[in-house]
């Protein structure tokens, strides 16, 4: 029977009671009937045709009876009228027996969902609990819609005449990885999903919903009712990983309301089989609970998943992201192909976008009054950058391994819309701490994968169309630019001419989308990132004067002003022109569009639109900075007005302050302007923006000028040139001239190495950074490796390879035995007869490896969150410490995220110095220096608390702190700590076999220790300079009494020694 009535009040009402009555009150009572569980339909006015189809339905089910429309229009009647005296806990227990219903269905609107929704949801009128929920169009009813309600009731019906006492109540924290792998993070997400679902069709099992948990766990002020519920429910977690072939599941179950946990162990056999893997983890789990489970039927994984995908279809048009993630990703597992992909695609796209648009895209705080974003698990504006870019990531993922199914099943490959902006230039989404940064780093890693995959499985299945080329080209200049890399004036203009002509192909053939993002768009964006002085500075403007003149006729203020930067370069009056374009779309072109109110430190450079600090010094040299000022500020006072000027007046500022010889003049001539006039309250406003920043600029400035002539611990003055040392290039005869690039270099110090040629040194046939980005390019690059002494000579090789990457990040050497960590392939071991991949399929965990040392035989990498020793010989990885664990063997275990940074190897004493960083603040962060000495499994923390990089040495370890930005001595016989230098604000040194530190650097100084002190440099003219300091990470060593420095912009290698005096006795410098 069907009621109608005001929906809320009556919501309200049924609510307060079902929360105020005691578990144990109404499981005292007499036990339910075996008879057909009685339902109420309550819906609002607006729902009742489909209430009345609601109604038809479920009265042919014998196992469901329906509570009469007069029965319930009297308790209605009666609750609205004592709503106010509900309060006591004997009224609340009338409403199960006034109505004599078992559940009630709710039939409510969905006001956030499109195209409109309605959804039900069965209530146990016992407990309260949320036994079903179904969304369905609020148009009407489809057969599929009905069909999926009929079995969830029926489900739900046994559950009603189970005795409270009898029954378990569940909470599915979830399954994690205990090792961080793409695909192990893909099958636990799905298995969490498949195994609730399984545990739901128990009888004498409810599995809790997700709001319900949230409230019992962070609640205080919970009813008699939430108590009790809480105080007999169980949260179940879990962890999977790899062993050999094998994947061992563990599961927890532990109290809601505290207290020891049981724990069980299921290992599965087959991998791939879901079928097995469910079967045991539920098993295991009615085993903890000390229930018998059912045999589970043997579902049809295709139809299963046809649901599932239904059902998170319908979840995306609610706005529940989080759930129709769960079970498109299950579905995606139990059915791999275009159509489960297809729905997971679209969930993870609405996800990101409702968290943009509601939270990472504002300024202050999200907007907490759209009914469908998630504030609990977005309450801040960083909360929800960090949400958006981990969603990009998982989104990503899923593409990979689309794509890498494809590549097995080249039948089910079709296209999806990977055009899709969002996909094509996450790098660009601003980032402002190390996790945001951490996390565009890793999309872009996978996003590399991704597109590659997606070219070689278009290119096997008959050669890629013009989209393909296009979207393959933005990606790889992406991946480019986002790696701060360079490109050749050839190779972009061959780039940008191909982009052209396919971008020309695809608008005749219709196949761009009719929207802002459309072809013209991408183009533009990729011009302005590709020509911009941080990325194609290097490139001559008479080569690209087209593009930049284009980019220049654009509407875009942003585009102009790149295009206007890149043309100054131009001599004479056209290179006049430019800057007088320049500097008025600068102060008045399309402002409010590019963040006006941000107020950064404003100093010798422009700051904003693109345009950068070799333009802002090129029109201040030229004199058309001072100019132009000269021109603007005369003429507003001519006219007695200077509001004009103040579109922009930060960038106003800025431009002044690049004017320095007549700064302080045109800000007194301008302040003088605003003091004879008294101006509206709009124009004041910004005014006052104006005179607020030239106040903040003033405080930056003074600050600077105390720094410079700060005193502490150690106050250095630069020499301007290395004094008492000399600088000379390493000469080396490769005798395989074809390899004509230095790829690497890196110092071999272990047993098994060449003392006599301690350096090992990477060739290849391509430059190192410097790569053209086209389509007929090899998936794989050649190199070559040798050793040579630090006086040169005649290189010996010892190995050659092919390696699937284009650069290489770091490597470890052992004897004639090399280690390569590549960037998303794993580990290739090269040797005199080749090379060997290390990877996924042999148990290495997946992620970026971090770090990487040898030590008495075994391979120890930091892979993220994961601490594994690699076998070369037998191609096996043990994992030693993962973060995710739920047993904890050693510290780094289950100590949730972290890094380990740096590792050291310690042959004498045959451990390995290991420094660990991690976010987390409980008290097992395993933050500091640790030694692990694999014999025995032993670990010792040496410091405790954030740290710079360290280096090793015979009797002690040199670290840097954080906290005071300082250099210490660690005694590794007294664990004495010794400070010896303040303010490193930049350690970053390498193993020291005298105990003594490597090498750092300091704003432009480079430090090399001298006996018991350390003696500064200027290093200008050593290596690359950049503005921030000396950038040559990871490529400088010390040998004996020599630096040996790599070069990577001028593929050479320098060594820098101390001069002797002509006594032949060495002088301090």
């Amino acid at each position: 029977m069907i009621v109608t009535h005001v929906f809320a009040r009556l919501k309200f009402a049924i609510g307060a009671v079902l929360l105020a009555t005691p578990i144990a009150t109404m499981a005292g009572g007499a036990e339910p009937a075996m008879s057909p569980s009685r339902v109420a339909i309550i819906a609002a006015t607006a729902q009742r045709s489909l209430a009345e189809l609601l109604t038809a339905e479920l009265s042919r089910q014998r196992d469901l009876a329906l509570v009469e429309r007069e029965a319930i229009d009297d308790v209605v009647k009666e609750l609205s009228l004592a709503a106010g005296q509900t309060g006591d806990g004997e009224e609340s227990l009338k409403l199960g027996g006034l109505l004599a219903a078992d559940a009630i269905l709710f039939v409510e609107p969905e006001a956030q969902s499109e195209p409109p929704q309605v959804r039900l949801k069965l209530v146990e009128t016992r407990t309260g609990i949320r036994l079903g929920d179904w969304p369905v169009p609020a148009a009407g009813m489809g057969a599929a819609d009905v069909a999926e309600v009929l079995a969830g009731l029926r489900q739900a019906a046994p559950k009603l005449g189970v005795p409270l006492g009898d029954r378990h109540l569940l909470g599915m924290i979830g399954i994690q990885p205990e090792v961080a792998t793409a695909e192990l993070a893909k099958l636990a997400r799905a298995l969490t999903a498949i195994v609730e679902r399984d545990l739901t069709d128990l009888p004498n099992v409810v599995v809790l919903d997700r709001d319900k948990i949230r409230r019992l766990t962070a609640e205080r002020n919970l009813t008699g009712v939430e108590v009790d519920l809480k105080a007999s429910s169980k949260l179940v977690e879990g962890g999977i990983r790899r062993d050999g072939e094998r994947l061992t599941v563990t599961l927890k179950l532990v109290p809601l309301s505290g207290g020891a946990a049981n724990t069980a162990s299921a290992t599965v056999t087959a991998a791939g089989d879901m079928a097995t893997i469910r079967r045991q983890v539920v098993t295991a789990v009615t085993d903890l609970l000390g229930t018998a489970s059912r045999s589970l039927p043997m579902a049809d994984p295709a139809e299963e998943s046809k649901l599932l995908a239904a059902r998170a279809r319908r979840l995306t048009d609610f706005r529940d992201h989080a759930e129709a993630i769960r079970l498109a990703e299950a579905a995606y597992v139990l059915a791999p192909g275009p159509d489960t992909f297809g729905v997971l695609h679209h969930a993870y796209v609405f996800s990101e976008q409702d968290i943009a648009s509601g939270g990472s895209m504002m300024k202050d705080r999200p907007d907490f009054s759209r009914p469908w974003f998630d504030r609990e698990r977005y309450p801040t504006v960083e909360a929800a950058r960090v949400g958006r870019l981990e969603t990009l990531i998982r989104l990503a993922e899923a593409g990979l391994d689309y794509y890498e199914h494809c590549a097995r099943h080249p039948e089910l490959e079709r296209e999806f819309p990977i055009w899709d902006h969002r996909l094509l230039f996450t790098y660009r989404i601003p980032t402002e701490t190390d996790e945001e940064r951490r996390l565009v780093a890793e999309h872009a890693r996978i996003q590399r994968a991704m597109y590659d995959r997606i070219f070689e499985v278009r290119r096997a299945a008959g050669g890629p169309g013009a989209a393909d080329l296009v979207l393959y080209k933005l990606a790889k200049v992406d991946w480019l630019l986002s790696d701060g890399g360079k490109i050749s004036g050839q190779t972009l203009v061959e780039f940008l001419r191909e982009i052209q002509e396919a971008l020309a192909l695809e608008q005749a053939a219709g196949r761009w989308p009719a929207d802002r993002r459309g072809a013209p768009a991408i183009y533009h964006d990729l011009l302005r990132e590709a020509l911009n002085e941080h990325a194609g500075g290097r490139v001559p403007v008479a080569d690209v004067r087209p593009y930049l003149e284009e980019l220049a006729a654009t509407d875009d203020a942003s585009l102009r002003i790149v295009g206007w930067s890149r043309l100054l370069e131009l001599p004479g009056n056209e290179g006049a022109e430019a800057a007088e374009r320049l500097l008025d779309t600068l102060l008045f072109g399309d402002v409010p569009r590019h963040r006006p109110n941000v107020s950064p430190p404003l100093g010798n450079t422009l700051l904003f639109k693109g345009l950068g600090n070799k333009a802002g010094k090129r029109l201040a040299a030229a004199g058309s900075l001072t100019a132009y000022l000269e021109k603007i500020v005369s003429q507003a006072e001519a006219a007695g007005d200077v509001s004009p000027l103040f579109a922009a007046p930060l960038h106003l500022v800025a431009l002044i302050r690049c004017d320095q010889p007549r700064d302080d003049e045109f800000f007194r001539r301008i302040a003088a302007l605003v003091a004879a006039k008294a101006y509206p309250p709009d124009k004041a406003a910004m005014i006052a923006s104006f005179n607020g920043v030239i106040a903040e600029d003033r405080r930056h400035r003074e600050a600077s000028r105390a720094s410079e002539t700060r005193t502490g611990p150690f106050s250095p003055a630069k020499t301007g040139k290395l004094d008492g040392y000399e600088v000379r290039d390493l000469q080396i005869t490769n005798p395989e001239p074809g390899f004509g690039h230095l790829a690497m270099f890196h110092v071999d110090r272990t047993p098994e190495g060449d003392p006599q040629r301690p350096l090992v040194v990477v060739w290849s046939k391509h430059p190192a950074r410097i790569v053209s980005w086209r389509k007929e390019d090899p998936p794989e690059f050649d190199y070559l490796i040798g050793r040579v002494s630090t006086d040169g000579g005649v290189m010996k090789v010892e190995g050659r390879c092919r390696l699937p990457l284009k650069s290489i990040r770091f490597m470890a050497s052992a004897g004639e035995r090399h280690f390569f960590a590549t960037e998303q392939h794993g580990v290739a071991v090269v040797t005199d007869g080749g090379r060997t991949i290390i990877g996924e399929a042999d148990g290495v965990p997946g992620g970026w490896i971090g770090s990487m040392a040898w030590l008495d035989g075994r391979l120890y990498l930091g892979i993220e969150s994961n601490f594994v020793a690699l076998d070369p010989e037998n191609k096996r990885c043990e994992l030693i410490a993962a973060g995710r664990s739920l047993t904890a063997r050693n510290p780094l275990d289950g100590a949730g995220t972290f890094s380990t940074t740096a590792l050291a190897a310690d042959p004498p004493r045959k451990r390995l110095v290991i420094l660990a960083t991690s976010n987390e603040t409980h008290e097992r962060s395993p933050t500091g220096l640790w030694s692990f000495t694999p014999d025995g499994n032993a670990w010792h923390r040496l410091v405790a608390g954030h740290c710079f990089e360290f280096t090793l040495g015979e009797d002690a370890v040199f670290y840097g702190r954080h906290r005071d930005e300082s250099l210490y001595r660690l005694d590794l016989a007294t664990s004495r700590i010794t400070p010896l230098l303040g303010y490193a604000k930049s350690f970053v040194p390498h193993a020291d076999q005298r105990g003594q530190p490597g090498w750092m650097i300091f704003d432009d100084l480079l430090f090399l220790p001298n006996n018991s002190r350390v003696a500064a440099f200027d290093a200008s003219g050593v290596g690359h300079s950049w503005s921030g300091g000396l950038q040559i990470r990871g490529t400088i060593h010390r040998v004996g009494e020599e630096l040996v420095i790599f070069d990577e912009y001028g593929d050479r290698i320098r060594v820098i020694r101390r001069k002797k005096p002509s006594n032949g006795q060495e002088r301090a410098p």
